[in-house]
């Protein structure tokens, strides 16, 4: 049972809530009801009538623009890195690749040197690390396209959920 009697209990199990009216008078104040001001300007300011204020709608949609631009700017960085890692990659492998072609055709005419066989599998091995290179490196941007299809959404999103939220809230209600 509640200390202000069998009503407050009642009233705690029925809403969750002790009313202000219950809360003991603090030592300073002379009335319960001055107490029960105290109690209401400490929760709700002084005016407790007054509805919770939000951001103007159009400062929310200005930072959640913002926001989205810079994710966006981010991912595209992030893609262009990528891209030209992957570019130069391909130009490297090219290469390896030719070296490695015309090293295989040297071997096979007899015209190559004692340490042409070696060069041959150190060109291979360098074939196959940039051939995972490159697969990392594609997993990579269709991760980040992903990334930037669900990124151009962004903006919509925050509306839709925003606009659920547009009633004002006011206190005790």
């Amino acid at each position: 049972m509640s200390p202000a009697g069998p009503a407050a209990s009642a009233r705690v199990a029925r809403t969750g809530f002790l009313p202000l009216a219950f809360l003991p008078s603090l030592p300073h104040m002379n009335s319960p009801a001055k107490s029960k001001e105290v109690v209401q300007m400490a929760l709700f300011g002084t005016r407790a009538a007054t509805f919770f204020r939000t951001r103007n709608p159009q400062r929310d949609r200005d930072t959640d623009a913002a926001r989205a631009g810079r994710l966006r700017a981010f991912l595209d960085e992030l893609h262009g890195e990528i891209k030209h890692e992957r570019d130069g990659l391909r130009g490297r492998y090219e290469s390896v690749t030719a070296r490695a072609a015309f090293s295989q055709q040297a071997l096979e005419q007899d015209e190559a040197g004692p340490k042409t066989a070696s060069s041959i599998d150190q060109l291979t091995q360098t074939m196959i690390d940039y051939t995972r290179r490159l697969a990392a490196l594609e997993a990579q941007a269709v991760f980040v396209n992903e990334l930037r299809e669900r990124a151009a959404l962004f903006p919509q999103q925050t509306e839709e959920v925003g606009a659920g939220a547009a009633d004002p809230v006011r206190p005790g209600a």
